[in-house]
């Protein structure tokens, strides 16, 4: 009842799903979808027809984004892939101070924060947000944190992974 399961390849498939879909939730609209007509149930932006979002809310919407560390994992995997498949000129981005991006603010408000399961947990335990992305298996303590953040505002969780670890 709670819980959907998608089957994807190894190496960066899971990572390709995630950041078109944080970028689809960010957004609002499915951008693949775009359509000069309308259609049945597809919203318009900026005059072009396309199928809304699959998330439960309308932007703007927090997202986490986790990984194992700033610059194997989030730098060169999963911005990487993001610099390619995310619609351009639909946000701006911040970088921390190892030169890695660490924010992506949409024109819209969404947000899409990149965090690392090396930050201390108190990090984890003070946010609220919509929608939580974890990129590897986190930390008992990080779930626990992050599902916490959820909790209030009826966030979701969609885990991309190959749970070997954790």
């Amino acid at each position: 009842k709670y819980h959907n399961y998608f089957a994807g390849g190894l190496v960066n498939h899971n990572t390709v799903l995630m950041v078109t879909l944080a970028d689809t939730v960010a957004k609002g609209y499915c951008s693949w979808t775009q359509s000069e007509y309308e259609k049945p149930g597809y919203i318009k932006v900026n005059g072009v027809w396309y199928l809304p979002s699959p998330f439960h809310k309308k932007p703007p919407v927090r997202i986490r984004i986790t990984g194992e560390n700033w610059i194997s994992h989030i730098g060169e995997v999963i911005v990487h892939e993001f610099e390619i498949w995310a619609v351009k000129d639909t946000y701006e981005t911040k970088k921390n101070n190892e030169g890695v991006v660490c924010l992506i603010t949409y024109t819209n408000g969404s947000t899409i924060q990149l965090m690392t399961y090396g930050s201390k947990i108190d990090a984890y335990e003070s946010w609220k947000g919509d929608l939580w992305l974890p990129d590897e298996p986190s930390p008992l303590e990080v779930f626990e944190g992050m599902a916490r953040g959820l909790n209030t505002t009826h966030g979701k969780i969609w885990m991309f992974m190959t749970p070997l670890k954790e």
